[in-house]
């Protein structure tokens, strides 16, 4: 976020927005720190950050340092600095709810009648868009050097980052935190840091415990209301260069298909009764800008890559990828299936809803038979969400069934912070996987038949999403240690570079800080996932797994009392 400020900052030419779930509200900074550090950049930074102070104070009368989102896009669209476009997720009554996405779409037009929004509109029945949802998140911007290229799978959403500590108790996204003016009451409604999906609430009166949410297999989770989702852990990636390039073009051809049929419903403001009725008017979209030019001009115009954290910046191999339809661009599947059918040695996974599509699933496995018959060397990590908002018994099965392919070499893991005495769950939104530390992908997609584009003869279209897929030893490298560094901390190998070290880090600390269910202080964040719970239940050691899961509750009641 504080890299996408900056560019955003400077922007002189074009700002494009490709959003999902969209909060326009959302801060950009964390802390005063994070904002004069910002502030400081540059002179271009003091001034935009100023009109941006200035805006809040006369528009909200908010006085307090902090950069949201519409606030920065409003200036640099009224400045006439750069134009700037979005294009916004519209769900439909099909799946069961706005998310906030018309709200969404009226504050940015009170904020800046000069910002171009337009709407992805949901599936079957408008021609250009996809069955499932307008899933891609990328943002291009034309600077005077050359493009500045995001994409991956952060949100700009309310709930949707914390800085890699994950601490419950720093700023987040919470309904107390986030100033009204900016807040969407329908997109914070769910969020609760104390009541979080995934969490392991113990009975005392009851002397049992229990998940808080049990996912069902509907759409989005309908059986996890009672759950929220504060801390989250996630991936983008900057680039510039010709897929900064190809992102913009992307960006024109959502734009070309953008707005269909969109009407708004309001209060009518001629009604002075107490019961005001609402009327629901057709919206008319201003003439769609010509991009050809906008984006043409960056051809052969590269940008450097600047960071404050460059984690690599050297020149790489790669490629932008789609699932997209109508144009039946299933890059994203291909890359997956090629990328794990011909894996030599490891691979690494992130992932929202790992291994939900037995398709992809298959493929992975067929390679670990193929490796064992050689007698060949193959190791596997998969970290995902302690419990995702739906699949969740998919999920599971299908978990197992992979890491029972070889139980030495194959582990899964999630992710929890704490907070006091509790074990706060940390939602995996990432969507990569890092091949023989040479290949890595980073995008929109999870791994489930909606990400891989849908392409089956019962579903012919899914999402539409985005990745990044990168050829370098370097950059590979640097993710995965980057993200080893995060979720072990302290328990990290010295030699990150040889994934066997890595492969047993991740066991043993995942052995000392046990289930995410269980108690006690933690090293890093890494926690064994929950399918171990099914397959211990089942195997000869469940009964002894049991019994010292109990001797370690009567033990932390013992030592408290």
């Amino acid at each position: 976020m504080f890299e996408m400020c900056d560019a955003f900052i400077r922007a002189t030419t074009f700002i494009y927005v490709l959003a999902s779930f969209f909060s326009p509200g959302i801060n950009l900074v964390r802390g005063e720190e994070d904002y004069n550090k910002m502030y400081n950049k540059s002179d271009i930074h003091k001034k935009i950050l100023d009109e941006v102070n200035n805006l809040n104070k006369t528009k909200q009368n908010i006085t307090e340092k902090t950069v949201p989102l519409i606030s920065l896009l409003a200036v640099k669209a009224q400045n006439k600095d750069a134009p700037v476009r979005i294009v916004m997720f519209h769900p439909s009554y099909v799946q069961k709810g706005t998310f906030g996405a018309e709200e969404a779409f009226k504050m940015v037009r009170d904020w800046s009648n000069k910002i171009d929004i337009r709407l992805a509109m949901w599936g079957s029945n408008f021609e250009g868009h996809e069955i499932g949802v307008h899933h891609q998140k990328s943002i291009v911007v034309g600077t005077d050097e050359g493009l500045i290229g995001f994409c991956g799978g952060i949100d700009f959403a309310f709930g949707r980052w914390t800085k890699s500590e994950h601490n419950l108790d720093r700023i987040l996204d919470t309904p107390d935190t986030v100033d009204p003016p900016f807040r969407i009451d329908t997109q914070m409604s769910w969020i609760s840091d104390k009541n979080v999906m995934g969490e392991y609430i113990w009975d005392k009166k009851k002397k049992k415990g229990s998940y808080i949410c049990k996912p069902g297999n509907e759409w989005f989770g309908e059986g996890c209301e009672e759950g929220s989702q504060v801390l989250w852990h996630d991936v983008h990636a900057k680039v510039v260069g010709p897929d900064a390039y190809d992102l913009a073009l992307n960006f024109s051809r959502r734009y070309e298909k953008a707005d269909t049929n969109y009407s708004i419903t309001e209060s009518d403001p001629l009604d002075l009764s107490k019961n005001k009725r609402t009327v629901t008017t057709p919206f008319k979209f201003p003439p769609k800008a010509d991009l050809k030019n906008e984006i043409e001009q960056y051809k052969n115009k590269y940008a450097s890559l600047s960071s404050e954290e460059g984690y690599s910046r050297g020149k790489v191999w790669a490629q932008i990828l789609r699932s997209y339809s109508p144009d039946e661009d299933y890059g994203i599947w291909d890359a997956y299936r090629n990328l794990f059918s011909k894996a030599k040695k490891n691979i690494y996974i992130e992932n929202q809803y790992p291994f939900e599509d037995g398709e992809v699933l298959k493929v992975l496995i067929d390679n670990i038979g193929n490796k064992k018959k050689s007698k060949k060397e193959f190791r596997v990590i998969v970290v995902a969400p302690v419990m995702p908002d739906h699949y969740d018994t998919a999920i599971r099965k299908n978990l197992a069934k992979l890491i029972n392919t070889n139980r030495d070499k194959i582990a899964a893991y999630s992710l929890v912070s704490t907070s006091g005495e509790r074990r706060i769950p940390i939602y995996v939104h990432a969507k990569i996987a890092i091949i023989d530390d040479e290949w890595a992908i980073v995008g929109s997609a999870n791994l489930d038949r909606f990400g891989m584009g849908g392409a089956t003869s019962k579903q012919p279209r899914g999402s539409s999403e985005m990745a990044i897929l990168v050829h370098g030893k370097e950059q590979a490298l640097a993710l995965r240690k980057m993200l080893v560094k995060e979720h072990l901390g302290p328990g990290a190998p010295a030699d990150p570079d040889d994934f066997n070290n890595v492969f047993d880090a991740f066991k043993n600390v995942a052995a000392k800080n046990r289930l995410p269910k269980d108690d006690g202080p933690i090293i890093g964040h890494l926690v064994k996932h929950r399918v171990y719970e099914d397959m211990n239940s089942k195997d000869s050691g469940g009964l002894k797994s049991l019994i010292s899961h109990y001797l370690r509750r009567i033990n932390s009641y013992l030592n408290q009392a």
